[in-house]
């Protein structure tokens, strides 16, 4: 008798420890009830300051940045408002529908194809050898700050509840597709700083946005890793600065920035870049 309660015990715990199990797949990787994750408060000890004390510094004054080696494409009839910027060893293509509503500045030796609408003005033979460097530092800087909240794979729509004053999401990837939008909600003042390891890809009429008061202007993507690729379609809306420090973007609309180092930043057909600067 006494065995066999013993054993009757031993099956309910298997039972038990597979339905959890169970429970734990249907549940996507990091979500909450409800899709919200709740941002943990900041703590102390930060590499990075909180608030308002931290920037990119001279990395700011772009919309669109190809750092070093990095081939920037501007394909037709896109609309970018604000300042680009090509760095050594890069190239530019710039279609003939496309238009910059701001000023390009392309460092020494930096090739330039086709002729597109300019409302500023060219600056050929410039010094941007070491914006390439603040690239890395600040990817570095913010990679290795504590985080408050940490998400596997994103895959559904989500919204994130920000702390009210420096929120860091370590995340391993991204992909939203259809409409799912990753929501990030807080106050005009806090800040965003999410690092993703792999793969950022957004399709269908995915977005990310914010709410509750939060400033696209106070949201940073710090794409790691090297050798991979960053994109978005045209039917998706991203409010954030992208900082790529060595990967290659392909993107949609955004407002906000894209810096990239990778291999290749090209802006797809038809879409519409509107500088807001981080930070700013």
């Amino acid at each position: 008798m006494k065995n066999l309660i013993n054993l009757s015990l031993g099956f309910c715990l298997v039972i038990t420890f597979f339905s959890c199990k169970k429970g734990e797949d249907l549940m996507p990787a990091g979500s909450a009830a409800g899709n919200i994750v709740q941002s943990a408060p900041a703590t102390a000890g930060r590499s990075i300051p909180a608030g308002s004390q931290y920037s990119i510094g001279d990395l700011a004054d772009y919309v669109i940045l190809g750092v070093h080696h990095t081939d920037v494409s501007l394909e037709e009839d896109i609309i970018v408002t604000g300042k680009v910027g090509v760095g050594p060893a890069g190239n530019l293509k710039f279609n003939n529908a496309a238009t910059v509503n701001g000023n390009i500045y392309t460092h020494n030796g930096v090739q330039i194809d086709g002729g597109g609408i300019l409302n500023g003005t060219l600056y050929t033979n410039q010094n941007l050898a070491s914006l390439n460097g603040d690239v890395n530092q600040f990817s570095h800087a913010a990679e290795v700050m504590v985080p408050t909240v940490v998400l596997n794979d994103v895959t559904t729509g989500m919204t994130l509840a920000g702390n009210g004053s420096m929120n860091v999401i370590n995340m391993h990837k991204i992909k939203l597709d259809n409409n799912d939008n990753l929501v990030l909600s807080g106050n005009s003042t806090e800040v965003f700083i999410i690092n993703v390891e792999e793969d950022f890809d957004l399709t269908g009429n995915a977005k990310i946005i914010t709410a509750g008061g939060a400033l696209s202007s106070n949201v940073l993507f710090n794409l790691l890793g090297h050798d991979k690729k960053a994109t978005s379609k045209n039917s998706n809306i991203i409010n954030a600065t992208i900082l790529a420090a060595d990967r290659e973007v392909e993107f949609g609309n955004l407002n906000g920035q894209i810096i990239s180092g990778g291999k290749k930043l090209k802006i797809r057909k038809n879409a519409v870049i509107n500088y807001i600067p981080f930070g700013g």
